[in-house]
């Protein structure tokens, strides 16, 4: 880790993080991996509260429930990952909502962006 006063750098997913998600109110930073790891950082702490492997694709992103009690990932096999962020438990699962392709063509990317 790396902190300069102002800020902080971590080196923590092998191939970089594709996307994060801020939950301010539980000074939680959600990371998430192009080879299909998710790390919950506790930033109070600068420690990881949580790491997962939750896809075998790269995760495109992430988004944070209002309340902030459970996040989704979308992965680029067009997977939709729904886990609590206080439990770290898997919620619910979505397979092939948004497939890379067809029998036929190439026709998505997988998800490559997600709202709650």
């Amino acid at each position: 880790m790396c902190n300069d006063g102002c800020g902080a750098a971590w080196t923590c997913h092998e191939g970089g993080a594709a996307c994060v998600a801020w939950a301010g109110s539980l000074g939680a930073l959600v990371s998430c991996g192009r080879r299909g790891d998710v790390l919950v950082w506790d930033l109070r702490a600068r420690a990881v509260r949580q790491r997962l492997h939750a896809h075998h694709a790269p995760i495109k992103c992430v988004a944070l429930s209002p309340r902030e009690d459970y996040y989704a990932i979308g992965a680029a096999d067009g997977d939709i990952k729904v886990f609590s962020l206080t439990t770290h438990q898997l919620l619910y699962t979505f397979a092939g909502e948004h497939a890379r392709s067809s029998f036929f063509k190439h026709i998505g990317q997988g998800v490559t962006q997600i709202h709650i």
